[in-house]
């Protein structure tokens, strides 16, 4: 005597797919939407994003300067300076090491 077969058998009415009742979504409880704004944190997110695309920009796009100073006397001499030489820098400069990292601004 042969088992009977589980694909071959008929579906009972309990094992029916049974819908379910609709249920939109609340307007106030910001769907996908929502156009209520941006929260807080996806604000920080963009202004991360946004100071880092400024700071490689600059990274990228800025030269490095190294500022040498030797004195002459007279007779050729050299003079040793008192003190750290004082530079202007026009432009925007950042201070990196023994560096100057330079921006033209025009």
């Amino acid at each position: 005597m042969a088992a009977p077969d589980s694909a071959q058998q008929t579906p009972q009415p309990s094992d029916a797919i049974q819908p379910s009742a609709f249920q939109p979504l609340d307007p106030a409880g910001g769907g996908p939407d929502s156009k209520a704004g941006f929260s807080k944190r996806r604000w920080l997110l963009l202004g991360c994003a946004a100071l880092f695309l400024l700071l490689m920009f600059f990274l990228l796009s800025a030269r490095s300067l190294q500022v040498l100073v030797s004195g002459e006397g007279p007779g050729g001499a050299s003079i040793a300076p008192e003190g750290p030489a004082r530079v202007a820098l026009s432009g925007l400069a950042l201070p990196f090491g023994e560096r100057n990292l330079l921006r033209q601004v025009r």
